[in-house]
């Protein structure tokens, strides 16, 4: 079957016996040759020139945005620490899109923890995303609107700033362009009916394809929902039942490849999805979502990405903008549909870019926690959404010959163009201002960078330096590893109880409110401390709002302590349905903390330094509240051990948003590390 022409408007043609500068009048329009139709004749004869010039562009100011620095997000460092434990040791990553670090242990070979190449390798991939798109869509989508697409997309600072990144999305976005080539080659462009091994390669070949999307980003997956929707809404069944099959097929010779050679059964995303289904991401303890709150996240996620990122991404809105408006959300998602609907018999690339695009966005918007918000989620789509974008426009203003109609496509062209550079623009001058791997840090930044380079330096190899960003200080360690404390371990309030049937334990609880303004003598100070079990803590507080204290004192000294707390006007409880009923009637559900087991997490992963910073939670504007989980998680083992660590170096000053490293005193307590 041979390609579908795009669709173009009626126009009338010039009459060969009149002069050139006069045209022959339509008896139904009565207008000259349209607009669009001239721009369409200029432009076709004229693309190959569009193409260098979208790859000139990308280059271009792909260079001129290039940025030295590793990003301070933490995602792109945790790929390079991946791409080095499989080169070193040849542990398959995991987690976070398993196939881009393997992409990346070439470089890390040759080149150690160079940023550099790495980067560089960012940038070609963007260019190799820019020509296969391009030819993608060449010749089957009107030229103007392919025009458009290309020269904002190669202008585009959000895309761009990836060039220059080792984020995996410029990855995630070369297979995406090899993904829709494919597909466009093999199953739009030719005949449904072909010899049965062309027709089982081009299947496995495409999957192979998508499995590369997946593998660099787990939401690559959805291109096969995409893909198998079109066959599903096109009636193409025979197309259907292959690509399933030939998916499957793949999907389970890569899971058994894993098997034999690393002893991995799972599916890589298994654990991703255990944490994406988390009420609370780094709380799992709250339980899995409900079908409301998956509502709730997509309302939130459209919200948020659909009225703010994506037209700040193409420079109609400001990104300093905290302002939510539904109302284009919505009119966002009636844009994506009507071009759809319009598309999906005149033009099937056009129908698949937005059929690509609504199911790209409905699947992350449903699954990504509300907290992360990261504009670069959607990335990835930007090319398509400017295509569908203009593609609206371009059906609507082709049916009228109304010169000043069909200017609105172009007007909008430049439009978009003019705010795209308006906001490269400053990135680029942003950009030439960065002189090496410190520049432009704000002083929570510069201290925790400096210390993790000063501390890699200074203590001997075999030191372990626990940290909140350990993928950070990896590199600023020049290679060193770092445990990262992620978040505080803690377990369900009933796990006391469980606790105590199955090992007889005869706990006490303390509340926490008992405590308060109550004078003790020294050797009770010391008792109730050696005595601490655990922290009874709110989930919808403050960890640092104690609801109670759960106590466990020897028998030697328990009559005694017991006795002292009681004239001392505190009184513990110890029925075990006293404090059941205590548990059940919490405002909110209760977590467990055990300060032993939080020391043993450190143990076990021979922890022998920890470095605390004043990273802000508000990375523009220096506040009281900062990133303190690693300070959280010390309190509370502080609090029982009151001198496990001892301060050996420090960066900045303490108004200045000081970086600390501190090592840990096991031996005092009579611990060692295993």
């Amino acid at each position: 079957m041979p390609r579908k022409k795009p669709v173009h408007a009626k126009s009338s043609r010039t009459s060969p016996d009149k002069s050139p500068g006069k045209t022959e009048k339509n008896e139904h329009l009565n207008t000259e040759i349209p607009l669009m139709t001239r721009m369409e004749a200029f432009l076709v004869p004229r693309l190959d020139k569009v193409f260098w010039l979208s790859m000139a562009l990308t280059l271009l100011t792909g260079l001129l945005m290039f940025d030295i620095r590793i990003s301070l997000t933490v995602d792109d460092s945790a790929y390079i620490i991946r791409a080095d434990d499989f080169i070193k040791h040849f542990t398959l990553p995991v987690t976070q899109g398993p196939l881009y670090p393997v992409i990346l242990s070439p470089f890390v070979a040759l080149f150690g923890i160079s940023l550099l190449p790495l980067k560089l390798l960012s940038l070609v991939f963007l260019l190799a995303f820019t020509a296969l798109t391009f030819h993608a869509f060449k010749g089957r989508i009107p030229a103007i609107l392919l025009t458009g697409m290309m020269i904002l997309a190669s202008v585009n600072s959000g895309i761009l700033y990836y060039a220059s990144q080792t984020f995996s999305e410029a990855c995630f976005m070369f297979f995406q362009g090899l993904t829709f080539l494919l597909f466009f080659r093999f199953f739009l462009d030719s005949p449904d009916e072909k010899p049965n091994g062309a027709f089982i390669r081009q299947h496995l070949i495409l999957a192979l394809s998508i499995l590369g999307l997946g593998l660099t980003r787990s939401i690559g997956y959805a291109a096969g929902f995409a893909i198998t929707g079109f066959f599903l809404i096109k009636g193409k069944w025979k197309n259907l039942a292959w690509f399933m099959v030939a998916f499957t097929l793949l999907l389970l010779a890569f899971q058994i490849f894993k098997l034999l050679i690393w002893g991995v059964s799972d599916v890589s995303f298994d654990l991703q999805l255990k944490s994406l289904y988390s009420k609370d991401y780094y709380n799992p303890t709250l339980g899995t979502e409900t079908l409301t709150g998956f509502l709730h996240r997509f309302a939130s996620n459209s919200n948020l990405f659909l009225s703010k990122h994506l037209w700040s991404i193409l420079g109609l809105r400001s990104t300093d903008s905290y302002t939510l408006y539904p109302v284009v959300a919505v009119l966002t998602y009636l844009m994506i549909l009507a071009s759809g609907i319009i598309y999906l018999r005149k033009n099937v690339y056009i129908f698949f870019a937005a059929l690509y695009l609504l199911v790209f966005i409905l699947i992350t918007f449903f699954i990504a926690h509300t907290i992360w918000g990261q504009s670069r989620f959607i990335i990835p789509l930007i090319p398509p959404a400017i295509l569908i974008i203009l593609s609206l426009p371009y059906a609507i203003v082709y049916l009228k010959a109304n010169p000043l109609i069909q200017g609105i496509l172009p007007v909008l062209l430049l439009l978009l163009l003019i705010m795209a550079i308006r906001t490269t623009i400053p990135a680029v001058v942003a950009a030439r201002k960065i002189t090496d791997k410190s520049s432009n840090l704000t002083p929570d930044w510069k201290n925790y960078c400096k210390l993790s380079e000063l501390g890699a330096a200074q203590l001997p190899p075999e030191a372990v330096v626990a940290c909140r960003k350990p993928s950070i200080s990896f590199i600023y360690g020049h290679g060193r590893k770092h445990y990262g404390i992620m978040n505080l371990l803690s377990y369900p309030g009933g796990s006391i109880l469980a606790d105590w049937q199955k090992n007889q334990k005869p706990y006490y609880l303390i509340s926490a409110t008992s405590l308060n303004n109550t004078p003790v003598s020294k050797e009770l100070y010391y008792a109730f401390k050696n005595g601490i079990v655990g922290y009874g803590i709110s989930n919808d507080t403050n960890a640092f709002n104690v609801r109670f204290y759960v106590m466990d004192f020897p028998d030697s000294t328990r009559a005694g302590t017991l006795d002292a707390l009681t004239r001392a006007g505190i009184t513990p409880s110890s029925d075990y349905n006293s404090i059941k009923s205590m548990l059940g009637s919490q405002p909110s559900p209760i977590s467990i903390i055990y300060p032993d087991s939080l020391l043993r997490l450190l143990m076990k992963a021979k922890v022998t330094h920890i470095l605390t910073a004043n990273l802000r939670a508000f990375a523009d504007q220096k506040t009281s509240r900062t990133n303190n989980t690693v300070e959280r998680f010390m309190t509370f083992i502080e609090f029982k051990y009151q001198a496990i660590r001892t301060k050996i170096m420090k960066s900045g000053e303490d108004d200045d948003e000081p970086t600390t490293l501190y090592q840990l005193n096991y031996e005092g307590y009579g611990l060692r590390i295993p």
